[in-house]
């Protein structure tokens, strides 16, 4: 399991550092699209490859939704800074329920669409 999430985070990083590289935008589109790969290595016990695909496949129509989510999510978490650090002890424990949420609610969602198409 280690080494499935260390292998995934080391070909995630690399996947948005070469987006960054092509002028931002694609980094930060990467970024969002395979934002839950770690997501599916813990709860579904996939290889990262897998987990990348399957990343891509929930997120597919919800970048722009996902995009405006992390930058909520960084805003709060900015606020839980400027309150002497303190804060990070509500709002990133906050911050990552509420990421989880969205995991479980787009997980869910593909679910369904795809017991529909059967």
């Amino acid at each position: 399991m280690r080494r499935k999430y260390l292998f995934g985070s080391i070909l995630y990083g690399l996947i948005v550092v070469g987006g960054m590289i092509l002028l931002i935008i694609p980094g930060i589109i990467w970024g969002i699209k395979f934002q839950f790969f770690s997501c599916f290595i813990v709860d579904k016990g996939v290889g990262p490859i897998e987990a990348l695909k399957r990343s891509s496949a929930i997120t597919k129509g919800a970048k722009w939704d996902l995009f405006l989510f992390n930058l909520l999510l960084v805003l709060i978490n900015l606020l839980g800074a400027i309150c002497l650090l303190i804060g990070l002890f509500v709002t990133i424990p906050t911050t990552m329920v509420a990421w989880a949420f969205v995991y479980r609610r787009l997980l869910a969602q593909t679910e369904i669409v795809q017991a529909s198409k059967l």
